[in-house]
């Protein structure tokens, strides 16, 4: 830890750095994700879902600097390598094979759920460490993502011609889509 004049402990401040960075290394891996979607899907409402993944990767990529700058506050070092992240990220690797939009959304609405759960935890763990700053951040961080997966949500289509992502047996890449008629 680096000298800090933050009167937290410093057993707190190890602690919740430690956690701090896991989230970091998520973070910066959904936003990427959100780019690769942005870049990559093909809809006859290409533009809105376009510009809004855009949105999504811009609120994701100020949450990791908020995370980022909260780990140095506390005397932490903020690692944000791409070589990191791809090796220390626990969410699912993003298809490259998908170009329809829903399926872009889907997948991404899989991996932002996995995050903001894992955001969710941290909020009560930063509050039973007494860091109600921490806290607050991520839940901002929370606030934040939870209003863009509602907006992406909105463009999925409605239970009746749902999409649904099939995965590989074994290969846990997502490899075709699948309509089903609802009731």
């Amino acid at each position: 830890m680096n000298p800090t004049r933050n009167e937290l402990p410093e057993r707190t401040r190890i602690y919740l750095t430690n956690v701090l960075q896991k989230i970091l290394y998520e973070a910066i891996d959904l936003s990427q994700q959100a780019k690769q979607a942005h870049w990559n899907i093909k809809s006859v409402n290409f533009l809105s879902i376009h510009e809004l993944f855009d949105k999504v990767h811009e609120e994701i990529e100020n949450s990791a600097d908020l995370i980022a700058e909260r780990i140095l506050q506390l005397g932490g070092v903020a690692e944000g390598t791409s070589k990191a992240v791809g090796r220390k990220s626990t969410l699912p690797d993003y298809p490259t094979a998908i170009t329809e939009a829903a399926a872009h959304i889907e997948f991404f609405l899989g991996s932002a759920s996995k995050f903001t759960k894992t955001v969710r935890q941290s909020v009560e763990e930063a509050t039973q460490w007494k860091d109600l700053v921490t806290a607050d951040i991520l839940t901002q961080v929370t606030r934040g993502l939870d209003k863009q997966i509602w907006i992406l949500e909105s463009h999925l289509p409605s239970d009746r011609n749902k999409v649904k992502l099939k995965e590989a047996r074994g290969k846990g890449k997502i490899t075709e889509i699948e309509r089903v008629r609802g009731h």
